[in-house]
């Protein structure tokens, strides 16, 4: 191989590959990264894969010298590519032994490659689901509910991971069992069939990183495999065996309290609360009446009380709530509105829902809760 590109294309491109398949491995193929300059004319396609996610990803060459492929360690590259981002011009060559030989501006290295044949493959599905959607909204979706996911899976009884319906559009929601947060996400044009998929979470994380900035995707998936085509990027992830819970079952269906709040001025409440705690579950408790809030914590650290202002009342009394502050917090920080809304379902399931707009649906369970019903 002997070819040109670009430094910043090239450290742009081993960045994402890096994002794949940067976590150490007993098996050296699936920390490397495939450099493939023969499949394209003057494209060099770099590929990566942990053997759950793979991606691809395109950037232009000069006419090639001489074509070839090399698969070579993404740390190494990486570290490499970032010195070389700034010239115009990397040269890259590798000979019979795959040792590569790789140059800009000032700067010269040598790695030691691996055989190209060594490299596992890339996952591949089937087209059986085909649609488009933005991809910047897509991330913003999934941004919206991953932090409700469960992130532990040791029992095999956890929730973990995304779940992904189509059905007209894209839903996506995420739970620990404490709380559901819940999204919907246009499309371009409609999901030919409705498909019901869980995706795990780390694949989330892959795809917030990768996409957020992007137009349009095209969206591919079958029983076992989520592909999604971008500009010069081709990202796949393995879904989960285990179905997803029945999410919809615990969504509220009226309420007997509702409190319309400023959101700030609780998030700032709540934040004053993490400061003191010293241990889980972070309790904060909250009691309501037509005109205030009184949000107070006590820890060993010490203990804080302060009274926000309700907005309005439209049904309910007095009622007393006990909320882990994380669990709330981490909500009201994806709200864009100034205000929101919290409804209590009815004191024997204790779920109490939070509304605004612009922001994921969310649901939660209280570690307490008391309240007038009258």
């Amino acid at each position: 191989m002997k070819i040109t590109v670009n430094g910043r294309d090239l450290a742009q491109a081993v960045a994402q590959i890096q994002a794949v398949v940067g976590k150490r491995s007993m098996n050296p193929s699936t920390s490397c990264v495939l450099l493939d300059a023969e499949s394209f004319p003057n494209i060099l396609k770099l590929s990566g894969t942990d053997l759950s996610q793979s991606l691809s990803v395109t950037i232009p060459m000069v006419p090639t010298v001489a074509s070839g492929r090399v698969m070579v360690p993404v740390e190494k590259l990486m570290g490499i590519a970032k010195a070389l981002s700034g010239a115009e011009a990397v040269k890259i060559a590798t000979n019979e032994t795959f040792t590569m030989a790789i140059s800009g501006g000032s700067g010269k290295f040598t790695l030691a490659g691996l055989n190209p044949e060594a490299f596992p493959g890339l996952i591949a599905g089937k087209d059986d689901t085909v649609f488009e959607v933005d991809g910047g909204l897509l991330a913003e979706g999934f941004r919206g509910v991953i932090y409700a996911a469960d992130r532990s899976d040791a029992t095999g009884l956890a929730v973990v991971g995304i779940d992904f319906e189509t059905d007209g559009h894209v839903t996506l929601a995420a739970t620990d069992r404490a709380r559901l947060a819940f999204v919907k996400v246009p499309t371009i044009n409609p999901p030919p069939s409705e498909r019901h998929i869980s995706i795990p979470t780390d694949s989330a994380k892959t795809i917030i990183g990768l996409f957020e900035k992007s137009k349009q995707l095209t969206v591919t998936l079958d029983e076992s495999i989520l592909t999604l085509f971008g500009k010069d990027m081709v990202y796949s992830t393995l879904l989960m065996a285990q179905a997803f819970l029945n999410w919809r079952g615990i969504m509220p269906q009226g309420y007997v309290h509702g409190f319309e709040l400023p959101r700030e001025p609780m998030a700032e409440a709540l934040r004053g609360v993490l400061l003191i705690q010293d241990e889980r579950p972070y309790s904060v408790t909250m009691r309501f009446s037509a005109e205030r809030v009184n949000v107070k914590s006590v820890s060993s650290s010490g203990s804080r009380d302060g009274n926000i202002k309700v907005i309005s009342q439209d049904k309910g009394g007095e009622a007393h709530f006990r909320f882990n502050a994380r669990v709330v917090l981490d909500w009201l920080e994806q709200v864009p509105s100034e205000t929101f809304k919290m409804e209590l379902q009815e004191m024997s399931t204790g779920v109490v829902q939070f509304r605004a707009d612009g922001a994921p649906g969310y649901v939660c369970i209280p570690l307490a809760l008391t309240g007038d019903n009258t």
